[in-house]
């Protein structure tokens, strides 16, 4: 049976200070090296990176990212011994996606660079359009004749239509407002003239 060593949470970085899991820079099942980073702490003031304590596969992830974390607290597991498994399941699951992309990249490759923009501008699919050029290639012409043809329907958004969403804060731009906040709430702000 091989052995899981703790992932373990720094104790000379909390000093006052909140820390929270920034993010996982390798994923369950992804084979590690000793002092490798693992993932990142981020604290009010430094965001630090945490280094793999031994060889192995990390098995376990304890903590996810954005979670609040204290010192000394377990973020994960490794288990050591584990190396050989991973690389032979690593090299079985890499063959056949070697294949599909080599199946696939006839098509991608047909198409020039301004094809691909017209169609992405215009958020069409190349299997939507019938190529006229040699050997069925789509011509920039064709994906334009495409586009001439659908003139009923809007081919950009409104401007209403974007959707906006909210990011939330993280770390060191978090701690920036609360100290501005705290600042205009707790300093006096003067206006100081003097006329000659």
């Amino acid at each position: 049976m091989a052995e899981l060593i703790p992932i373990v949470a720094p104790a000379d970085q909390a000093e006052g200070t909140e820390m929270v899991v920034g993010s996982w820079l390798k994923q369950v099942g992804e084979s590690v090296t000793e002092n490798e980073p693992l993932l990142e702490i981020t604290t009010d003031k430094v965001t630090v990176e945490i280094a793999a304590p031994a060889t192995g596969v990390l098995r376990e992830i304890l903590k996810p990212e954005n979670q609040g974390v204290e010192a000394g607290e377990v973020l994960g597991r490794i288990e050591v011994g584990a190396v050989e498994a991973a690389g032979r399941a690593k090299a079985d699951g890499a063959a056949p996606a070697r294949e599909s992309t080599a199946a696939g990249a006839p098509a991608a490759a047909e198409l020039t660079a301004a094809v691909r923009r017209l169609l992405a501008e215009h958020g069409l699919e190349p299997s939507a359009i019938s190529g006229t050029g040699r050997g069925g290639r789509i011509t920039v012409q064709d994906v334009e004749a495409h586009v001439a043809s659908r003139a009923g329907t809007p081919t950009k958004p409104e401007l209403g239509a974007y959707s906006s969403r909210k990011v939330p804060h993280t770390g060191m731009r978090r701690s920036i407002a609360q100290h501005m906040v705290q600042s205009v709430a707790v300093a006096p702000h003067v206006t100081t003239v003097f006329e000659a």
